[in-house]
């Protein structure tokens, strides 16, 4: 089952996380290699990319993908005056597109 994301998730320390997962496996921790090999199968000889720990991060968060999971904390993190604003931005825009036509 997915562990959920903190209420007020930061990307930055989302990417820290992954960095610092990458870096155990890469140290060869047990646990961090296994966290990583049960999402993304790894190459014998090859350092660990930091796109498979973003990866496994993401799936954890029961995400799709890392794109996935940044999109989604991208929309938490805007306010609800940003998302108003968001909003009548694109209702604007679409009515002024309409009115040229």
């Amino acid at each position: 089952m997915p562990r959920p994301l903190p209420e007020h998730p930061d990307l930055a320390h989302l990417k820290r996380q992954a960095k610092a997962l990458r870096d155990a496996a890469r140290a060869d921790d047990p646990a961090a290699l296994a966290r990583i090999t049960a999402h993304v199968p790894l190459r014998q000889g090859q350092p660990v990319a930091l796109s498979a720990a973003q990866w496994t991060l993401a799936r954890e968060y029961g995400y799709s993908s890392w794109p996935a999971m940044k999109a989604d904390v991208a929309e938490r993190a805007m306010s609800f005056d940003a998302r108003v604003a968001a909003f009548v931005t694109a209702k604007i825009g679409r009515a002024s597109c309409r009115e040229r036509v």
